[in-house]
This record gives structure tokens, C-alpha cells and sequence, in this order.
């Protein structure tokens, strides 16, 4: 995707192969869920600390772990983490609400 500058310059978007590689392979963990009881979900890049997601703090790692990328593959990374994130999340909740299958009673 290409994105235009006020100068007329082309900026791309696309992020670089080393960024999606270390997001792809994030882990993602859920902890329990907080003070305000929004669920605490913690992101760990592949070759990087964690943190615990809020789209800001996602912001925060993005610019610190990346400084080359421009704003627009900056907010592109950070979307991509809370897509992530939401994916996670989705999967936990359909975990949660499906009954368990053992091994044992079900052959």
C-alpha cells in the first residue's frame, strides 16, 4: 500500500520482513484481568521483551523496537498487534465456552 507525503513523495506502508517476522511469532499470553476487570493480555515479540497491551503501550514498543519505520508502517505494525491480540482473545473465549473433551470417554 502506498501512501502519499504532502511533498508528492510516495511512502510505503508495507511493513519489512524482519518487523512482520518478529510479530508473527509474538506470543501471547493472558494474566488475570486487572483492577477495571478488562482482560490483561502480555505480547512478546520474537527477540523482545514483553508487554501488556493497550494500543498506546503497542505504539510505545513499535517506535522503540523499529525507529526506521514511518508513521504509516508504524500505525500498520500497531494495528496488526491488536489484530493479533483479538485473535487471541476470540480463541480464548470460544475455548472457554466449549465443553471439554477427554480422552478417555470419547473414543
Amino acid at each position: 500500500m502506498i501512501f502519499r507525503k504532502q511533498d508528492g513523495e510516495a511512502v510505503s506502508s508495507a511493513l519489512p520482513v524482519e518487523v512482520l517476522a518478529a510479530l508473527d511469532g509474538a506470543a501471547i499470553y493472558a494474566r488475570q484481568p486487572g483492577e477495571d476487570d478488562a482482560p490483561r493480555v502480555i505480547v512478546q515479540p520474537v527477540g523482545f521483551g514483553g508487554f501488556i497491551y493497550d494500543s498506546q503501550a503497542a505504539a510505545n514498543f513499535v517506535e522503540a523496537a523499529f525507529p526506521e519505520l514511518n508513521d504509516a508502517q508504524t500505525r500498520r505494525a500497531v494495528r496488526y498487534i491488536g489484530g493479533l491480540v483479538g485473535s487471541f482473545l476470540r480463541q480464548a473465549e470460544q475455548d472457554m465456552t466449549e465443553p471439554r473433551r477427554n480422552w478417555a470417554t470419547n473414543w
